[in-house]
């Protein structure tokens, strides 16, 4: 980003103003990092979000907050919405919060606070029953380890 920005402000021939500009304004600095790290924490948010809770989430919380800024903007600025307007955010929040509503959390991915190793462990010796063919007294239990699923796969895969 910082190279597409100094060969646009080099190609335009714009670099010393800017370099200048910066040097008779020194609060500019201070203020372009502050912009600078609230934009990496909201960045972080979104990622943190997205991998925890899902893109339908995300994406509902992000409408919410757009409806909810309109509707104050229209208030406190007096900047009025026509009928249409007002149809059409809520028919978008309408539809996100109806996919949010009816869709099982988190995907039918198990929660991180229910999943354990030995949970994860039948999990994938379930997954691995129903693709391969191990019969049910090969199979590890709940209570193995993954070094005993391992050398099951392992014994299979030389068969």
């Amino acid at each position: 980003m910082i190279c597409g920005a100094s060969v646009g402000l080099i190609a335009s021939g714009q670099l010393q103003p800017a370099f200048e500009f910066s040097i008779q304004y020194p609060a500019l600095q201070s203020d372009a990092f502050t912009l600078s790290m609230c934009a990496m924490v909201g960045q972080v948010i979104i990622y943190y979000s997205i991998k925890n809770f899902g893109a339908l989430f995300f994406a509902t919380v992000m409408t919410t907050r757009q409806v909810a800024s309109m509707a104050i903007s229209s208030v406190v600025y007096d900047n009025p919405l026509s009928y249409g307007q007002w149809f059409g955010a809520l028919v978008v929040f309408g539809a996100l919060y109806y996919q949010a509503t009816s869709k099982p959390s988190h995907h039918g991915r198990p929660s991180p606070a229910t999943s354990t190793p030995a949970a994860d462990t039948k999990l994938a010796s379930n997954a691995l029953l129903s693709s391969s063919s191990i019969n049910a007294t090969t199979a590890p239990s709940s209570t193995s380890s993954l070094s005993d699923l391992t050398n099951i796969v392992v014994k299979n895969s030389d068969e």
